[in-house]
């Protein structure tokens, strides 16, 4: 560990040359000489080397801790974040930075495209901290955090509740309550009769979630609102795929197991051939079922179909059909992951609804991201080089857990 600690100290130190070039080139409002630029990228040489030997020897120190102590991870320094709470605040702080200080990742990936840094060498000096080879780059820690925030703001099942668990290792064991206390009342030289509270655990583990993102030339040569299209297009991508496994993920590695696969959640059943939504009553009777073993439902969430379904519903008169409290009081969420082609006996246009507690599920996310830049890539649909696009592969790794199965009901075969 000393050895670590020395190799960082020496990191630091050569960070601390390169800020001061890129500091006073900015401060004259110039470019750097080309004296400058030759003992810059000297110190940039060096750099990289000095992270490949830290992150071997942070290999190894692990491994040997791994053998000594066991799996990391303990329930007792768990930090679970709230819809509203802030990852990159946890993480980096309130103030990471000065406003004229902050890192951008338009400005990172523009960089990573082109090769060009100009007006960009602090996102520059972070690059060189987390490259881990020529094609493959540690996005950094305030950028990714900022990502996977905007990635959680845009998740359906995150907006419903759903809780996030920041992990620092690639498995974490959280303990959960499977059973209440009970109280009795007890006479006099008589035993008590009350029951204990029991506990099991559920154990995250880290597996990766991959996204690609095709972005054309001229964003990065015209640079209008590259910042928010980048942003936005990796979020997105990471809030699909983390909405569509916390509802529906098979749980066949190295998928998550989402909420429909999960054991022991509650279920109504629309019908052997499935049924169209004619009334709230389904919703209402979930809500009722969650209340059955005491956890309050507090959202719904469903295809964009059933949502204008619903919104669509008239009584008698033809006007339109006032919803019972039970609905009123969930918040509703719509999203493309929930299918509307599933088989439900004779039906191959049903789909699916979930109501619950949506606090009772976590996801599990690493910090890290990932990013790859290619403009040779291709496919089946095509090619980035013959398209003149840049293809952006991001992956983090997450998990998902469902903390309380029966804090969830899922409505079966919706028409």
């Amino acid at each position: 560990m000393h050895r670590i600690n020395n190799m960082k100290e020496r990191r630091a130190a050569l960070l601390g040359q390169l800020d001061k070039y890129t500091s006073r080139s900015q401060a004259e409002q110039r470019l750097m000489t080309s004296d400058e630029i030759a003992d810059f990228d000297r110190l940039i040489g060096k750099l990289e080397q000095l992270n490949d030997e830290i992150t071997a020897a942070q290999s190894d120190a692990d491994q040997d801790a791994a053998r000594v102590f066991g799996q990391r991870g303990s329930s007792s320094d768990i930090v679970l974040l709230r819809p509203t709470d802030s990852l990159r605040e946890r993480i980096c702080g309130r103030a990471s930075a000065r406003p004229d200080e902050e890192l951008s990742i338009g400005r990172y990936v523009k960089g990573l495209v082109t090769g060009n840094w100009q007006g960009a060498e602090r996102e520059l000096l972070a690059k060189t901290q987390g490259s881990v080879s020529n094609y493959t780059h540690l996005v950094p820690t305030p950028l990714s955090t900022s990502i996977i925030d905007r990635a959680r703001g845009l998740s359906a099942v995150t907006q419903a509740g759903a809780l996030t668990v920041p992990m620092d290792s690639s498995t974490l064991k959280m303990a959960r309550i499977t059973g209440d206390p009970s109280f009795g009342w007890k006479a006099e030289n008589a035993a008590a009769a009350a029951g204990d509270m029991t506990f099991d655990a559920v154990t995250f583990k880290a597996q990766v979630l991959i996204g690609l993102v095709k972005l054309s030339m001229e964003v990065f040569e015209d640079a209008i609102g590259l910042e928010e299209v980048i942003r936005n297009a990796f979020a997105q991508s990471i809030a699909l795929e983390l909405d569509r496994a916390a509802l529906r993920g098979s749980g066949v590695e190295p998928e998550p197991k989402g909420i429909a696969e999960t054991a022991n959640i509650q279920t109504i059943d629309m019908g052997e051939n499935g049924a169209a939504l004619t009334n709230y009553d389904k919703f209402g009777q979930a809500v009722r079922m969650c209340a059955d073993y005491n956890f309050t439902a507090t959202a719904a969430i469903m295809a964009p179909r059933t949502a204008g379904v619903l919104d669509a519903l008239k009584d008698t008169t033809g006007q339109p059909l006032r919803p019972p409290a039970s609905w009123e009081g969930l918040k509703k969420f719509s999203t493309t992951q929930i299918p509307t082609n599933l088989t439900k006996g004779t039906s191959n246009v049903a789909s699916e609804a979930y109501v619950g507690d949506f606090s009772r599920l976590a996801f599990g996310m690493r910090t890290e991201l990932m990013i790859e830049v290619s403009r040779e890539a291709s496919d089946a649909a095509g090619s980035a080089f013959r398209n003149l696009q840049v293809w952006i592969r991001v992956y983090t790794r997450a998990d998902v857990q469902v903390l309380q199965p029966k804090a969830f009901v899922l409505i079966d075969g919706v028409l």
